[in-house]
This record gives C-alpha cells, structure tokens and sequence, in this order.
C-alpha cells in the first residue's frame, strides 16, 4: 500500500509537472506567437518598402548603367569632334598669326613707299620750283633780248636812213 501510494502520488505530480510543462510550453508558445505576430505586424510593412525601395534602385541601376552605355557610345564621336574643332582652331590662329604678320610687312612697305613718295613729291616740287625760276628768267632774258633787238633794229634802220640821206 506504501508502494501504491508513493506511486500514485508520484504518478500524478508527474502528470501534474507534465501538464505543467505542456501548459508552460502552451503559453510560451502563445506568448512568441503574439510576440512574433507583433514583430511581423511592425517590421513586415518596413521589410517591404525597403524590398519595393531595393527593387526600384535596381532598375534605376539598371537604366543609370543604359544610359551610361549610351552617354560613352556618344563620347566616342564627341571626341572626334572635338579633336577636329581643336584641329581647325589651331588651323585658324596659325592663319589669323600669318594674316597679322603679313599685314604688318604690308603696313611697312606702305610707310616706306608713302615716304619715298612724299620724298620724290619734295625733289618734283624742289625742280618745279627752279624750273619755273628758270622759265622766268629764260622769259625775262627773251623779253630783255627783245627789246635790245629792237633797239638794235630801230639802230640799224635808224643808221640805215641817216646813210641814205647822206648818199642822196
């Protein structure tokens, strides 16, 4: 009977720390359903906004790298022009220097033959000047010798009559 009855006692708080256990586990189970039910209702909208964010980056990515692509496809040809517009500036400044150089030689052979022009301007109107001195002089010595010839005539013919007066 002693036997019976520590076995019997044993027996039920073994049921009892059974049951016990199985309801701990009941309520611990409960109590991390809600727990997790609470973590899911808080975190789960977070998680997907970032998946919906993290999603949209990658296709943004996706077309940042497209358009990547297309931007170094159209530098390629940017280059090239670039280099041909350098090329024809540098063209165009050599020129413009050579333009000014020129410029500069025609400048000075301008000056010189302006000066060498006013200089034989100068001896024309130096010689004009004496030969119109000379015109006059040559006019005055004519005239001058006119009027001697006409003395010297009027002589003669004076000397003429009074020879033929003295004859007849």
């Amino acid at each position: 009977a002693l036997h019976a009855g520590t076995s019997s006692p044993t027996s039920s708080t073994q049921e009892e720390l059974a049951e016990c256990r199985r309801q701990s586990c009941a309520d611990l189970q409960q109590y991390l359903q809600g727990g997790l039910k609470a973590l899911e209702d808080r975190y789960e909208p977070i998680l997907l906004t970032l998946l919906k964010r993290r999603e949209a980056t990658a296709v943004a990515l996706l077309k940042a790298k497209e358009q990547g692509r297309e931007l170094k496809a159209q530098l390629g040809p940017l280059k090239e022009e670039t280099q041909k517009l350098n090329l024809q500036r540098a063209c165009l400044e050599e020129k413009l220097k050579l333009l000014h150089f020129q410029r500069r030689e025609e400048v000075g052979q301008y000056k010189e033959a302006v000066s060498c022009l006013e200089d034989s301007s100068r001896e024309l109107r130096t010689e004009l000047k004496i030969q119109k001195r000379k015109t006059r002089e040559v006019e005055e010595l004519r005239d001058s010798l006119d009027k001697r010839l006409h003395l010297y005539r009027a002589a003669i013919e004076e000397h003429n009559e009074s020879d033929n007066e003295e004859e007849s």
